[in-house]
């Protein structure tokens, strides 16, 4: 496939959802020394999230650790009653509120990490929360192995019950980034990371920074099995409202934004970046199942070209040992539509199974 065939692709795309987003790359280095007052600022970006607000800034300030840390949380232009209800918490000592128009949730967890002065960062989905332990267990690894990253495990809930699906974290060293889930929740990052690197804006997917380029920035990651973090599973999610939306071509834009982005950082195409692509490359033909077949093709196609351009470029040319890697390679959709079928099939019996235990 030639370079005029693959724009012709992104110009199908572009009509249907065009690409608005902005760089994960920060025009100007954040600014701030680190304030050894805090070991750990806490971020949580909030949009009309009344219902769970309270409940989430609760968790986060009732911690019970050895540690001192702050909460910075973002009221994103909320029309409800969130900007009222994180008001309530604007008195205390290790709470920061901010107060902004509407910019979508990189943009309010940015405004935060401007804000930010301690050694590590975390971030908190606004409605989610923290079991009383996470901050110690997290902030104690970090510490203690100077690490850049740390992972722990997260459980899920629905309202007032408890799902049966839950996340281990494989304790110890990360020896492979794909032993880390792409969420920022769940962890903790040494502030360092993101001198140079914002959330990309005007996006959705926006935590594809984190497997391209926060991750492989860090030089020490590891993992702890202790359950840090509770996810509400709701209807609310990215993954509810994208089904079918022209937004979630945004998946194919950010992953071609961050390709971009970590030429400018000097980034090296590896082996582990290639294995992403094409996880993303499935991922992404997932997200446009609602949008038909046409726009699934156009994308493939286009995920082709540029992993085949970054390939032809770095001088990188790994052996085509897998269905997938071939079809990407050549560039050929039926074959690679019959893998993304198989692998769909796979994960639909699984989350069946999983709804099933849910229920009993």
């Amino acid at each position: 496939m030639n370079k005029g065939q693959c724009e012709e692709y992104i110009r199908i795309l572009q009509e249907i959802h065009p690409d608005k987003g902005g760089s994960a790359v920060r025009k100007q280095r954040l600014q701030g020394n680190i304030d050894p007052a805090y070991a750990l600022d806490i971020i949580v970006p909030a949009y009309n999230v009344e219902e769970y607000i309270d409940e989430c800034m609760r968790s986060i300030l009732g911690q019970e650790t050895d540690f001192h840390f702050r909460l910075i949380v973002t009221d994103d232009g909320s029309t409800d009653g969130t900007g009222n209800a994180v008001e309530k918490y604007r008195d205390r000592e290790n709470v920061t509120v901010i107060h902004q128009n509407n910019g979508g949730l990189s943009a309010a967890r940015n405004a935060a990490l401007e804000r930010s002065t301690s050694e590590y960062v975390m971030f908190v989905d606004s409605d989610d929360t923290l079991p009383p332990d996470a901050v110690q267990k997290l902030v104690s690894a970090a510490q203690d192995g100077e690490e850049d990253i740390v992972a722990g495990s997260y459980c899920n809930f629905r309202r007032f019950r408890w799902l049966k699906k839950t996340y281990r974290q494989r304790p110890g060293v990360i020896v492979s980034d794909s032993e880390l889930k792409g969420h920022a929740w769940a962890k903790v990052f040494r502030r360092s990371l993101f001198e140079n690197i914002q959330f990309p804006e005007r996006y959705w997917f926006e935590d594809s920074v984190m497997h391209q380029i926060i991750y492989p920035a860090a030089k020490r990651k590891s993992g702890i099995g202790d359950i840090v973090y509770e996810r509400r599973i709701n209807n609310s999610s990215i993954t509810h409202k994208s089904a079918g939306n022209p937004g979630s071509l945004d998946s194919l834009w950010v992953t071609l934004r961050l390709m971009e982005d970590r030429k400018l950082l000097g980034m090296a195409f590896t082996l582990e970046y290639y294995g992403y692509l094409l996880r993303q490359t499935v991922l992404t033909h997932r997200r446009l199942e609602g949008l038909g077949q046409k726009v699934q093709e156009s994308a493939f196609y286009v995920m082709c070209c540029r992993i085949n351009e970054n390939i032809g470029r770095s001088g990188f040319d790994p052996e085509m040992r897998s269905p997938l890697e071939e079809a990407v390679r050549k560039g050929d959709y039926k074959a690679f539509s019959a893998y993304a079928q198989v692998r769909r099939a796979t994960r639909a019996r699984s989350e069946i199974s999983i709804e099933r235990e849910n229920h009993e």
